[in-house]
């Protein structure tokens, strides 16, 4: 991983493929880094320039001087000044989670630097209920420390059924939570609170696939579905037997429906 400093942080990213491929910019969920892409970057890396990188405060990445008092415009703000640092003038934005919600507001505040966004199981708005969540969860981290809320986390990320999930896929999603800084979980978790994009949508003019798990208990596909319906000529789809981390998960169908969007929105 290279490091480079913006503003009060420094960022941890890598960058795969030619330097004259079209770019895309893939952004990790709350608790995991760019290793949460690891299954996606071979398929991409022959037609595309991928850059990945982590949040603050997860991975290798610094908490900066914002402390835990972040918002999503933090989020925005620190991946539009990465791209800016790194020359990127337009890339397709992939985000899941933490980094859809990321991808919502780079489109909505800079739609000139996207030239696609892929907004997955992710959601434009922090209902009560869904801040309440997030306060608790962040209490937990600053009593207990990230270790108090793997568990729950392992299982909002992965289908009941998870048969198929191996204990070595396990033990990388574990690694990226432990690698979390208690201050980098909470900080985020904060921004979530503050996400308020559902009345926005309609302004978005930037080609739009919303993907969602099909069986996300975090962020229900039919969430999803009307965050489509309300983003002009958007685009909706499912990952079947998928839940929140649906890349992580299904890799091949989640790639599946990733090479396609990237080709028929270039």
């Amino acid at each position: 991983m290279n490091q480079i400093s913006i503003g009060d942080a420094r960022f941890a990213y890598a960058v795969y493929g030619a330097t004259s491929s079209p770019w895309v910019v893939m952004s990790s969920s709350l608790g995991a880094d760019h290793r949460m892409w690891r299954q996606q970057l071979p398929p991409l890396v022959n037609d595309f320039r991928v850059l990945v990188y982590d949040h603050r405060g997860h991975g290798r990445s610094t908490v900066g001087g914002h402390g835990t008092t972040w918002s999503m415009d933090t989020l925005v703000a620190d991946v539009v000044a990465l791209m800016d640092a790194l020359d990127i003038d337009t890339a397709a934005f992939v985000g899941l989670s933490l980094g859809g919600a990321t991808g919502l507001g780079v489109a909505l505040s800079q739609p000139a630097r996207l030239t696609s966004l892929m907004c997955c199981c992710a959601r434009a708005d922090a209902p009560e209920a869904y801040r309440e969540f997030w306060r608790q969860r962040a209490d937990s981290v600053k009593r207990d420390g990230v270790g108090a809320v793997i568990a729950p986390t392992l299982e909002r990320w992965f289908a009941d059924d998870a048969r198929h999930i191996d204990d070595d896929l396990l033990g990388k999603a574990m690694a990226m939570l432990m690698t979390t800084s208690r201050e980098g979980y909470i900080g985020a978790a904060t921004a979530l609170t503050t996400l308020d994009y559902l009345e926005r949508l309609g302004e978005i003019r930037v080609p739009t696939l919303f993907l969602a798990g099909e069986c996300d208990k975090a962020i229900p596909a039919e969430v999803m579905r009307a965050m489509s319906e309300r983003t002009p000529d958007s685009q909706f789809a499912t990952i079947a037997d998928a839940a929140h981390l649906a890349n992580v998960e299904r890799p091949a169908a989640f790639n599946d429906a990733l090479g396609t969007w990237l080709r028929s929105a270039a």
